[in-house]
């Protein structure tokens, strides 16, 4: 989605649909009203965000490793035309049937921690108006990163308690999930697993590297 603006002085001029939507909330740009939106571009104020990388595809909002990934990868055109975003709650409740791939992740200490899933967030929030990585600057140059240690019902338990919180606490997760800051992440896992970037599947992967692309991103912001 942005990869043709990265380390260039051109604004980004957001337009709320797909995945966009996701950003203008995130931004405060009005993402309901098309002319709004166009308003705040006319009035010419820039802001500027971090921009971070997976594999050296950079990403403005989140990307996932394992799980979510899992479930935008199994969800088919088809199914979304006939169900929308229904869609993917029925691939989700099909994935989590499924023994999930387990992978290492390495800390910025140097600690390696296990789990099944990893979401990584430049802002708050996650596939829409859910606040999920509550912690979350987009201007601190620091990605949010939270991993699910536990498939199965541990999974679905640590998933409904973030949902009822609003989110997840960096300061009580959990047990069963781990938030930390970090401005690099290793993953690995011993068979590739799918990753996703801005809500996007990008493919599979066995080792998966997260980084500052040393640059940010300029948009117009209200």
């Amino acid at each position: 989605m942005v990869e043709g603006l990265v380390g260039s002085k051109t604004v980004l001029r957001v337009f709320p649909t797909g995945t966009m939507n996701v950003f203008a909330k995130e931004m405060g740009i009005p993402y309901d009203r098309l002319e709004s939106a166009l308003e705040v571009i006319d009035a010419g104020k820039i802001g500027e965000v971090d921009l971070f990388a997976m594999n050296g595809a950079p990403f403005v909002q989140m990307a996932g490793v394992g799980f979510d990934a899992q479930v935008i990868e199994e969800t088919t055109v088809g199914s979304k035309k006939i169900l929308g975003p229904l869609a993917y709650l029925y691939s989700a409740s099909r994935v989590l049937r499924t023994k999930l791939p387990r992978i290492r992740v390495e800390m910025p200490n140097g600690e390696v921690e296990k789990g099944v899933a990893v979401l990584v967030g430049n802002g708050a929030l996650y596939g829409g108006k859910f606040p999920l990585f509550k912690g979350a600057d987009n201007t601190d140059e620091l990605m949010d990163v939270i991993l699910f240690k536990k498939g199965g019902i541990p999974f679905i338990k640590a998933t409904l308690r973030s949902y009822a919180q609003g989110g997840v606490d960096p300061d009580d997760p959990g047990d069963s999930v781990s938030y930390f800051q970090a401005k690099s992440l290793k993953v690995w896992s011993k068979r590739p697993v799918p990753v996703e970037v801005d809500g996007e599947l990008w493919g599979r992967s066995e080792e998966i590297e997260f980084g500052t692309t040393g640059k940010t991103l300029r948009v117009f912001v209200p």
